[in-house]
């Protein structure tokens, strides 16, 4: 066998059957095989049980085996020294220029060099090697480098294995964690079950023991009322039957008698309720607030806006304003700049003493010239008014309870629910909220001061920043 053949062979024998590379941390298994200790692992754990020698299909036993690290010496010196043995037994190239055999090698202009040419000027100041030196320096930096890079990979692999470690805690963690917030909202959804409860229990109690009660005391005064009546008329009847004589002679006193239940009026019961905050809802609203702006193009003649365009006043001369086609003619109402076609917003105004005003949106397009006493166009909005000494309230035409006048207003809308709601942002209590209804188109808050009369203080609406 010549020396090429013998080397090739040698490589064989330092060579991985699973990666083909030169043995790197090699061991060798029971049935005598030998593999580099991160290829034979990768192959078990890609190989189903029973395991197996990936030679010679031998089952073994997962981790027996042991390392081997004369061949791992023997694997590097292999590497490092098999040019130098292919080139000692290769045909040298011949140097055209001088016919001599090319045994040296220029490190600056990287190539082969005869005795003659590494003479000549134009290497004298280049470092020049004999051929087999260079390839050994060639090749430990090669070395080197693979020395360099097999730490590397080391380093990444450990890496990986704590990035696995870390997959798997944060996926603990994170199960952990949303089983905490599982609970805490389970916490609270059992809260507000049972401050629903409490608030039902208020209310049948006010409906029950109180409300019903006045009513039950204004039927028995009304039934008493009706059977005095009813004796009083009876009587009466009886005078009918009497001689002339008889009747102008009992009849002052017989009148006298009757004139006590005559003015005596029938007064039914006015229930009151109660409205309790909710605990939270105001927290919740406020995540949904929306900076609302006055649209000063859309603003009667008769209003005032500030020059923040937050809030809107009353004024008895009318402002010389342009005539734009925007403009609420007749009424005393301004929209807002924002317009909503989805998602969820809230916003609050401050209505101050005023007991007249509206706010609410309106669904645009709406018409904004007529002489109406109403907002042309169709409108969701709360309104307030006076009704003899009563503060009132009412949403498109239905009277909402209200037991007093309030200082704040809030609107929160829902668009794709169809879904508006009004509350006394003082306080937090729900003032109504109607059916929901399927919304389309844009919406725009609208706001109305409403003309000062009677108790209606004059004054201006103002739109709250949050926190305010």
């Amino acid at each position: 066998m010549d020396v090429k053949n013998l080397i090739e062979n040698l490589k064989v024998d330092l060579t991985c059957f699973i990666c083909l590379c030169y043995f790197t941390d090699p061991v060798i298994v029971k049935c005598g095989h030998t593999f580099c200790k991160e290829c034979l692992l990768s192959c078990w754990k890609e190989d189903q049980k029973p395991i197996t020698c990936p030679t010679c299909k031998a089952i073994v036993i997962f981790g027996d085996f042991l390392s081997n690290r004369r061949l791992q010496n023997l694997a590097i010196i292999g590497k490092m020294i098999r040019p130098h043995l292919l080139q000692s037994i290769s045909d040298l190239t011949i140097c055209e220029k001088h016919g001599k055999e090319e045994t040296l090698f220029c490190e600056e202009d990287h190539r082969l060099l005869c005795g003659p040419c590494s003479l000549m000027r134009e290497h004298e100041e280049h470092t020049v090697l004999p051929l087999e030196k260079a390839a050994g320096q060639c090749m430990e930096k090669f070395q080197a480098i693979w020395n360099t890079l097999k730490s590397k990979k080391k380093e990444v692999q450990i890496e990986m294995e704590w990035e696995k470690m870390n997959e798997e805690q944060w996926k603990v963690e994170g199960q952990t964690l949303k089983d905490l917030v599982v609970s805490e909202y389970e916490k609270m959804h059992q809260f507000l079950l049972e401050e629903e409860e409490i608030q039902l229990q208020r209310l049948d109690k006010e409906q029950v023991k109180d409300n019903l009660a006045k009513v039950e005391e204004s039927k028995a005064k009304m039934t008493q009322q009706i059977y005095s009546l009813q004796t009083a008329m009876s009587e009466i009847e009886k005078k009918f039957e009497m001689l002339p004589i008889e009747i102008l002679l009992d009849g002052n006193s017989t009148l006298e008698r009757y004139d006590q239940p005559l003015l005596q009026n029938s007064v039914s019961a006015s229930p009151e309720w109660t409205m309790y905050p909710i605990p939270g809802m105001t927290e919740m609203l406020l995540n949904f607030h929306r900076e609302i702006t006055l649209d000063s193009k859309t603003a009667n003649s008769d209003l005032i806006l500030s020059e923040d365009l937050k809030s809107v006043e009353y004024v008895s001369v009318p402002q010389n304003v342009p005539n734009n086609p925007e403009i609420f003619a007749f009424v005393l109402h301004v929209l807002a700049t924002q317009s909503f076609t989805s998602g969820k917003h809230y916003w609050e105004v401050e209505v101050g003493n005023k007991t007249e005003w509206e706010v609410g949106i309106c669904k645009e397009p709406i018409r904004r010239k007529g002489n109406g006493r109403k907002l042309p166009g169709d409108t969701c909005t709360l309104v307030a008014f006076e009704a003899g000494n009563d503060f009132r309230l009412h949403y498109s035409y239905h009277d909402v309870y209200a037991n007093q006048p309030f200082h704040k207003v809030g609107i929160f809308l829902d668009y794709e629910r169809g879904h508006i709601a009004f509350y006394n942002a003082t306080d937090g209590t729900l003032i109504y909220s109607p059916p929901n209804d399927a919304f389309q188109g844009p919406l725009c808050p609208c706001f109305s001061v409403c003309i000062p009369k009677g108790r209606n203080t004059s004054g201006l609406l103002r739109i709250c920043t949050r926190g305010i």
